[in-house]
Order: structure tokens, then sequence, then C-alpha cells
């Protein structure tokens, strides 16, 4: 199996080309860490299974007897109070997706090496990943960017990246 299908709802709607976005940011996953992973959909927010808002940010779903690991993501929650001034420049909207894109595949890494552990264990875990899939896939934006911190610090200031509540959905994924 190569990479998973990348899936972009039609209630996404956005001038930013989101999928271009994740499939830059796979680029920089290995293989071994995609394995078993079926797709994963942009929406514009999640929803569990009545049709309740949920309000993270991202969600991933383990691969059960009826199919494969999926991990869904929630683009319009990302960015929904985001300034206009954060799509100036491009790495900044992608940065913001990585942090969740990356998270929720250290969550599949982690299911995949460690099933059946605890929730705590699990964030850590899916953090950590993120933290080091964040420093290979940016790199160069970061050295790039070194000069512009103090400004960059300012303009980010009222784009907080909240992180949701933790916990099952529906069950079965894995809330982020």
């Amino acid at each position: 199996m190569g990479s998973p299908r990348i899936e972009v709802s039609p209630d996404v709607r956005s001038t930013v080309d989101f999928e271009r976005h994740v499939q830059v940011l796979l680029r920089s996953v290995p293989h071994e860490d995609l394995m078993g992973l079926d797709a994963i959909t942009l929406l514009d927010d999640l929803t569990d299974r009545v049709g309740r808002k949920q309000g993270s940010r991202g969600l991933y779903w383990p691969k059960t007897s009826s199919g494969l690991a999926r991990i869904e993501v929630a683009v319009g929650a990302i960015f929904r109070n985001a300034p206009p001034y954060i799509f100036w420049l491009p790495v900044l909207p992608r940065l913001a997706l990585a942090r969740v894109l990356y998270h929720e595949i250290g969550h599949h890494r982690h299911h995949v090496l460690q099933h059946g552990v605890g929730k705590s264990s699990r964030e850590r875990f899916a953090d950590q990943y993120a933290k080091q899939r964040l420093q290979v896939a940016f790199r160069t934006s970061f050295r790039m960017l070194k000069p512009f911190r103090g400004v960059l610090q300012l303009v980010l200031k009222g784009f907080q990246w909240r992180r949701g509540t933790d916990g099952a959905s529906g069950g079965r994924g894995v809330k982020s």
C-alpha cells in the first residue's frame, strides 16, 4: 500500500489548496509510519455520529474489522479564528495544518506499535511524534524565519492553536 488517499469534503470552501499542503507534508513522513492508513479526509468540522459538531481539529480512526485506519482533519476548525494575514506567508497555514496532521499520524503510529495503552501515553506519544515531524518538515523554513521570530510571534499571538479536549469519540476515534 502506498500513501493514504487524500479526500477533501465538499464542505471545505477555501482558496487555500489544503490537499496540496497535505501532499507536501506527507513527504517528510516515513513510509512505514503510513502503513495501514487508508485515507486522510479534510473536512470543515468534525461531527459525531448524530451530527453534532465536536470542536476538535483532528480525529484518528483505528483499523476495524470493517475498514482500514483513517484520519479526519477539520480545516475549518483549525482556521476559523485565524486572521486573514496568516495566509500571506504560505508556510504559516501549512504549519498549522501540520501540527494537527502529524499529531494524528502519531496516534496511528502509536496504535500500530502499542495497541491498548492509556490515553495520557497516547497523547504524549502523538505530541512527541508531531514535534519530531515538524522539525523535519520545516527545518529550512524555521531557519529562514528565525530573523523574524519576534514579529511572527506577535502576528501569531491572535492565532493560538488550542488543544482540544482529548478522548474517544463515538467509542472508536481518538480525538485531538
